[in-house]
């Protein structure tokens, strides 16, 4: 990049004169150039995903411009990271950059896939298993990976290599082909995976899940269809362990779209993508409802309504994925599976289920937990606690207690964000004369130094304590 395009001496709003020009400037352009060019990301995309103009992102990262905390955070969300990770490590090799990169490659396009509120929602949950993964290790807690081989290499059929895998699973696991009471016991407390959960309000129902291997095996799910469809969540979690064990050691972060997707260009995100959705879905099905079982359950009756509701009920399954295995599995007609879809229940299964015992959201009652106990145990303290949990410094953690206070009055931080931005605007250091309260947030007065000069500026400061104009 030569050193002609930049613009050294600004000073204009944002920008930042040589004179003060900091070393944190360099690393962070850089961050943001290696960030877009490990995801092969457009600068016109880029600036769709945090919301700034493409020529923004250019400023930024010819360091022009010092970026805003706000567009530094939306980068970071966006790759799957928090700040300060974002800023030590950038975003090389991020799941999410890698993930980027597998789509363009492949023919597709994620960021026209999907719109940038989805993608911080992803990115945010890649995030949300890397905070889990650190917690877990700096607790003693940290599970060794389960490494498996994958025993349907060879096989063609998708769903012949699905029930391989599932098949295999239930074996190394000791399950047997015993009914599996609670998914979600079984991927947090027996193999210590992370595993979220937001609702169609946070991300499009296009998305059904996702999941990631790095730095540890996680999980998010779309309650697409509520908390109450237990038995689609428990499928969705099947699906994903799938993409877990066998699929993200080339690809360590997939997404599964709703189903209608999955053979659009702008959906082929890996190679052979159509082909491992297949296959998950296979492994879900044979995961949940193993053969023995089901055909000892059955015997020798014939496939009645009456059978499907008892399939459903004892492997807590859907009645599509009860219909879809009686048939493969007995050899019914496509006319006789259709009639067995049309036949609903007439004694439902209302009946509580340990999976549907969930909180959406996150970070989650999940990565909260995690949080409160490292700070008991003394391994994270309140200031990391709440970079995790993105709990501004003005507001209380009531889980953390007397801990928890809030460590900053509002209007004393809406002055020190203020402050910070005048090394921006090369002022150098500055102080604060005066804070006032307004209907979105607060308009700070800072004053310093520009040359030989004493200047004042205001600095407007959001209700959520983010710049937003000086």
């Amino acid at each position: 990049m030569s050193s002609g395009r930049r613009r050294r001496g600004m000073a204009c709003t944002g920008g930042l004169d040589a004179s003060v020009r900091l070393p944190w400037m360099s690393v962070i352009a850089q961050r943001l150039r290696e960030a877009r060019a490990e995801a092969g990301l457009s600068l016109e995309a880029m600036g769709a995903l945090v919301g700034v103009p493409a020529d923004a992102i250019r400023s930024f990262e010819e360091e022009a411009r010092w970026p805003p905390t706000s567009t530094v955070r939306a980068y970071a969300t966006v790759f799957g990271s928090r700040v300060e990770r974002f800023l030590r490590d950038g975003a090389v090799n991020a799941p999410s950059a890698l993930l980027f990169r597998s789509a363009f490659e492949q023919g597709g396009d994620l960021s026209q896939a999907l719109g940038p509120s989805d993608l911080r929602v992803l990115g945010r949950f890649l995030s949300c298993v890397a905070d889990a993964h650190e917690l877990e290790v700096a607790m003693g807690r940290g599970r060794p990976k389960l490494e498996l081989d994958d025993p349907s290499r060879g096989e063609e059929l998708p769903w012949v290599r699905g029930r391989a895998c599932a098949e295999y699973v239930r074996r190394e696991l000791g399950l047997g082909d015993a009914p599996i009471p609670s998914m979600l016991a079984l991927l947090r407390e027996r193999l210590g995976w992370s595993v979220f959960f937001v609702t169609p309000d946070e991300l499009s129902s296009t998305v059904e899940g996702a999941s990631t291997a790095a730095p540890g095996p996680g999980l998010l799910i779309n309650l697409v269809g509520g908390r109450e469809s237990w038995w689609r969540t428990r499928a969705s979690l099947a699906h994903e362990m799938c993409h877990v064990l066998f699929d993200t050691r080339a690809r360590p972060y997939l997404l599964s779209p709703e189903g209608s997707l999955k053979d659009r260009g702008d959906w082929s995100l890996v190679e052979r993508f159509a082909e491992l959705e297949s296959r998950a879905n296979a492994f879900a099905a044979y995961f949940l409802v193993p053969r023995q079982s089901l055909r000892a359950l059955v015997g020798a009756n014939a496939v009645t309504g009456t059978i499907v509701d008892e399939v459903c009920r004892v492997f807590g399954v859907g009645r599509t994925m009860a219909v879809h295995r009686l048939g493969h599995e007995f050899g019914l007609s496509e006319q006789d599976k259709a009639e067995l879809l049309e036949t609903w229940s007439r004694s439902p299964d209302v009946r509580p289920h340990p999976d549907a015992a969930l909180s959406p959201g996150l970070p989650g009652e999940f990565l909260s937990r995690r949080v409160v106990e490292a700070v008991e145990v003394g391994v994270l303290d309140t200031v990391q606690a709440r970079s995790i949990l993105r709990v501004p410094m003005s507001e209380e953690i009531a889980a953390l207690g007397a801990r928890g206070a809030a460590l900053l009055e509002p209007e004393s931080l809406a002055r020190a964000r203020a402050e910070a931005h005048g090394w921006t605007l090369g002022m150098g250091s500055c102080r604060s004369v005066s804070a006032m309260k307004t209907p979105a947030g607060w308009t700070v007065t800072i004053e310093g130094r520009r040359g030989s000069s004493v200047v004042q500026r205001d600095v407007e400061v959001s209700a959520g304590f983010e710049l937003v104009s000086a």
